[in-house]
């Protein structure tokens, strides 16, 4: 049951705000990350284009994208991409995607998120994913939602069955925040 129930399954794509087509790209992995990939794991790339990483929960990291998608170094689906192992991972890098995505927990003590928390600004907490289904485990860190700096911009309530406002789990329509292509600098 959504809410009450800790069942994180990372960033699952819903949509984009401009109502098209999400962009996603394909990038070769050469398996020198060390850290397996999931489907719906935050994720970065590197400087030379050739390694995807899971992105760092912290403020001031931005993200790249969201892995929809894992493939052996031949093109084959997978579950998920082990670490230290070459292959292909599929991004959504849109920096126009919505995603639903699920809190690590209540916000302090048996206090759920309210409704005066959308358009405040939430990072994410890496969590290892399933290796038997191949998804993550990201969530929304539920304990410092702000105005200040963060990843993820909270958009409102995932529109799901049994979701409400203050539930322990609440899971969340969230947008990017700070994103790859969203910085005004370049790098």
């Amino acid at each position: 049951m959504a809410g009450s129930t800790n069942a994180a399954y990372g960033f699952r794509l819903v949509g984009t705000m401009h109502g098209g087509e999400p962009m996603v790209k394909t990038y070769y992995c050469d398996g020198g990350g060390g850290t397996a990939i999931y489907n719906g794991d935050a994720v970065s790339i590197d400087a030379d284009g050739e390694r995807v990483l899971v992105a760092t929960a912290d403020d001031g990291v931005a993200v790249q994208g969201i892995c929809v998608g894992t493939f052996s170094s031949v093109m084959v689906p997978t579950q998920y991409l082990a670490g230290s192992t070459a292959g292909y991972v599929s991004v959504c890098s849109d920096p126009s995607a919505l995603f639903n995505a699920q809190v690590s927990g209540y916000r302090t003590g048996s206090t759920g998120l309210a409704e005066t928390y959308c358009n405040d600004n939430v990072n994410h907490v890496a969590g290892t994913g399933s290796t038997l289904t191949g998804i993550s485990a990201h969530t929304l860190d539920a304990t410092a939602p702000a105005t200040t700096t963060a990843q993820f911009r909270i958009i409102g309530l995932a529109d799901i069955p049994n979701n409400a406002w203050g539930d322990r789990y609440v899971e969340l329509l969230v947008s990017w925040n700070e994103h790859t292509f969203n910085q005004t600098t370049g790098t």
